[in-house]
């Protein structure tokens, strides 16, 4: 199984909660076409644990992640496996995540070594089912089993991938191979609005709430009809990994899950890696994550990457094929959803995201602005999120036993300058975790507070 210990323990936290409820209501009706096999239907019973995954077939999915379960779902036609220009029709009536269960076999016929079952391998969609990486679907990293034999036990394993969608009717096509399993489809909620807790316009022509890596490049001047954040000039900073040399955060707030939005203006000449770049789960200059904005895309533009103690690597599930920077602003959109590990960019309002990521490294954070070396303007920030409360490691929404645990593991660990304040748990910054982060801990304890606050 390809999911990471911090979200076994987040859903631990959470009670598996999720898997009590259906999401029902998102998939209004689908039409299959180009195909005499038995009839897709949309499932009576939410996801869960031993329900049928097909109509032409007892297969059953088991070990459903607690991430999608409750979720609505569609039980195939296994047989359309075969079918080269079968088309499902997917219409949804409001806007939701549609999910679909790639058999890990997909695009791996030619693998060496594999476990029987291909648990924890990831499907290569450059040659089958590439549609669906054209169309932005990206790995959650997390798999459902399919039990073909009856006896509660997966015989083999898909991995769920992801899209957010807007309602109205999204297309799905072939899989056109006979050793797989069909895919499956379901739809779960659209993370709800957060609470608005950061804005800027730059009106007051102060910039108390921001602290840069270079003070001296940043400064307040005229334009956008009003007053913006200018960075004028490269920053005086270097590094210790190689990443953005021009970063501006806001000093102050902290947050888990987020939406940010903001106008940006590239006031750079043009060339292949002019960029703009938006930072979050910034903990220190050593750990954070930036979407990097560039006018081409390569291996080191244009893509959403971490800093992790290292150089900057590439962790775009999606990208597109540049970012299309002139001289006039433009809208930005930054999603970000911690329990999913989700991570979406938008651009000038377009309902699909430009760059899509999963990744759950960085549970909480600081947000900002900058560029990795050019100069731009920025205007009409919005920052909706969850703020992180001290303490709440392994969330959802409070610090619990859970977080005590982490907190544990990771007592009287020193040198936490080093190593990402020892992952958070040296709540007090003063470089061991220690009596005193225990008694900020306590201070939080059980401490839970409005969703989103």
């Amino acid at each position: 199984m390809k999911r990471s210990l911090a979200a076994a323990l987040v859903l631990a936290a959470i009670g598996l909660m999720s898997g009590e409820s259906a999401q029902a209501g998102h998939i209004s009706g689908i039409e299959r076409h180009n195909s005499t096999n038995a009839v897709p239907v949309v499932a009576e019973e939410p996801l869960n644990e031993n329900v049928l995954a097909f109509v032409d077939r007892a297969h059953k999915y088991v070990e459903v992640p607690a991430e999608i379960a409750g979720a609505q779902y569609v039980q195939m036609a296994n047989d359309d496996k075969k079918v080269a220009n079968v088309e499902l029709d997917v219409t949804l009536g409001r806007d939701a995540v549609v999910l679909l269960f790639v058999d890990n076999r997909v695009g791996n016929g030619g693998l060496a070594e594999h476990p029987d079952d291909y648990a924890g391998v990831t499907p290569d969609l450059s040659s089958e089912m590439a549609w669906a990486a054209n169309m932005g679907f990206a790995d959650m990293g997390i798999d459902i089993g399919i039990d073909e034999s009856g006896d509660g036990f997966a015989n083999y394993w898909s991995s769920v991938y992801w899209k957010a969608v807007s309602a109205g009717t999204i297309t799905l096509l072939e899989l056109n191979q006979g050793s797989r399993n069909m895919y499956g489809v379901a739809a779960i909620e659209e993370p709800a609005v957060w609470p608005l807790v950061f804005q800027a316009d730059f009106e007051d022509g102060n910039l108390a709430a921001w602290g840069a890596t270079d003070p001296s490049a940043w400064r307040i001047e005229g334009g956008h009809g009003g007053k913006v954040l200018s960075l004028f000039k490269n920053s005086s900073y270097s590094p210790t990994y190689r990443s953005p040399y021009n970063i501006n955060l806001v000093r102050d707030v902290m947050v888990e899950s987020f939406s940010l939005e903001l106008e940006l203006l590239s006031t750079n000449s043009d060339y292949n890696h002019r960029d703009m770049c938006v930072f979050f789960g910034y903990q220190d200059p050593s750990h954070f994550y930036y979407v990097h904005m560039g006018k081409t895309a390569d291996a080191h533009a244009n893509s959403i990457f971490i800093v992790d103690d290292a150089d900057r690597v590439s962790i775009a599930h999606y990208r597109t094929d540049g970012t299309p920077w002139d001289n006039n602003w433009h809208t930005v959109r930054l999603v970000r959803d911690v329990e999913t590990g989700r991570i979406e960019v938008y651009f000038d309002g377009v309902s699909t995201p430009i760059m899509t990521a999963i990744n759950h490294r960085f549970r909480w954070g600081r947000v900002g602005v900058g560029s990795f070396d050019d100069i731009g303007q920025f205007d009409d920030l919005q920052l909706r999120g969850r703020l992180w409360i001290e303490g709440d490691f392994m969330g959802p929404y409070g610090v619990d036993f859970a977080d005590f645990a982490f907190f544990a593991s990771r007592w009287l660990e020193a040198d936490c300058t080093e190593s990402n304040r020892c992952d958070g748990a040296d709540l007090g910054g003063l470089d061991t975790v220690d009596a005193a982060d225990l008694m900020i801990l306590s201070e939080h304890w059980l401490g839970m507070g409005p969703k989103g606050q």
